[in-house]
């Protein structure tokens, strides 16, 4: 027994090892890739701040709005294929948005990256990751969250490198490669959902069919007429939109504070970089205490990191001000992993990946709003001052509102007539 759990311990982590490479190659370029992009076109096409933006709102809103599809089918098919048929998606897009020359093209085309970044993106990766994992799934989804964060370190000094010498339409090119010689074979080979245990003399074909229908938790009906469940969404939907109303502007911000393209970039990838030892450090302390403290902890801290970052336009204790930027903003930008696993604590594993789509549509709304908005101020007002500050605000309260969940009734609950053999088999 011992044996069989140690063998199933190290193909657990080879699975983490997969998903963390997928997120240095694809999921941090491409998170980052907007804001990078912002100057070059501004410089190119002359179009305003709120157009630029309107660009990454569509990948955001895209990915959100399939969330709930993507999440049904993960729970009822499994990942590999559907990852692999998202970073395709990916990889055919950079291609092709290297050729365009129009606003309205480009943002079809960052609408299918969406499409692609929904299909191989989170929702997936933390189904597999958390079923992988019971006692230490906040240290292994949060390796998992550290190669985000190692991806987002490495791409915007490089990728701004790479406009410099060569144009921005180079950059979507040398993107694709990775996906289609490395990313997608490895996720064929390595990504999968540890089985469900077989149940004796339990139709296989219906088990095949929807196996999560075995584990405890509540149905997606149950589950979306709990108070828990609006108390998520609310808390993700209030905090989501305060982060991509300053996230995708971060460049754009320091540009304007008087940084050079180059020495923005660095800023931006030094807090990128905390926030791989934030998903490490509170994955961990999400183990011993509790998503939810964690949770509420790194939106708090989002909105300090805000007022750091406003801050760096100052004249005086710059270096100052950046480190603070870095170490809130960086190390909180960790904490993909806590929803799901604040889902899972909360609402049960039953039903998980469809539960992170339909909360993952509140981050889809405020994605593709909020970055415009702020575009739309920063033009009226030639400050972002105003949009930051809102920002803040909103961070705090959807804090505050994650600090205030509680377990919902029946999450630990199994299917009628599981037997308590059977509960113990199919747990995980």
């Amino acid at each position: 027994m011992e044996q069989a759990e140690a063998s199933e311990g190290r193909r657990g982590w080879g699975v983490i090892s997969a998903l963390f490479l997928v997120l240095v190659l694809v999921g941090g370029p491409n998170l980052t890739l907007a804001g990078v992009l912002f100057p070059p076109l501004l410089r190119e096409f002359h179009w305003t701040h709120a157009q630029v933006a309107r660009i990454a709102a569509t990948a955001a809103f895209t990915t959100g709005v399939l969330g709930p599809l993507t999440g049904w089918l993960v729970d009822r098919i499994g990942a590999r294929w559907l990852m692999a048929a998202g970073l395709l998606l990916i990889g055919l897009s950079d291609l092709a948005i290297s050729t365009v020359h129009s606003l309205d093209a480009m943002a079809v085309l960052f609408a299918v990256v969406g499409v692609g970044a929904s299909l191989s993106g989170l929702i997936p990766m933390m189904v597999v990751a958390i079923s992988w994992f019971k006692a230490r799934r906040g240290i292994a989804t949060g390796t998992v969250i550290a190669g985000l964060s190692t991806g987002m370190t490495i791409s915007p000094p490089l990728v701004t490198w790479v406009i410099a010498h060569w144009g921005w339409r180079i950059v979507m090119r040398l993107l694709s490669l990775p996906i289609f010689f490395i990313v997608i074979p490895v996720v064929l080979m390595f990504v999968h959902a540890q089985p469900v245990p077989a149940q004796p003399g339990a139709a296989t074909a219906r088990f095949r069919a929807d196996e999560n229908a075995r584990l405890p938790g509540l149905e997606l009906a149950a589950a979306l007429v709990t108070a828990t469940f609006w108390m998520l969404f609310a808390g993700q939907f209030v905090y989501s939109v305060g982060n991509a109303a300053v996230f995708v502007h971060q460049i754009t911000f320091l540009v304007g504070a008087g940084y050079s393209p180059e020495k923005a970039a660095w800023i931006f990838s030094s807090q990128t970089a905390f926030s791989g030892l934030g998903a490490l450090v509170l994955g961990a302390l999400a183990d011993r205490v509790g998503p939810r403290a964690m949770l509420a902890l790194a939106m708090f801290s989002h909105a300090v990191g805000v007022a750091s970052l406003l801050a760096t336009a100052s004249p005086h204790l710059t270096l100052v001000w950046i480190v603070m930027f870095d170490i809130f903003w960086g190390m909180a930008s960790g904490f993909g992993n806590l929803m799901p696993m604040l889902i899972t604590e909360t609402l049960g594993i039953r039903r998980l990946g469809t539960l992170m789509g339909v909360i993952g549509l509140c981050t889809a709304m405020a994605s593709s709003f909020a970055p415009i908005v702020s575009g739309r101020l920063f033009d009226r007002t030639g400050s972002y001052t105003l949009p930051f500050e809102l920002a803040m605000l909103l961070m705090v309260t959807g804090g505050t509102l994650i600090s205030l969940v509680r377990p919902a009734a029946g999450r630990d609950r199994l299917p009628v007539g599981e037997s308590a053999a059977e509960a113990a088999g199919s747990s995980l």
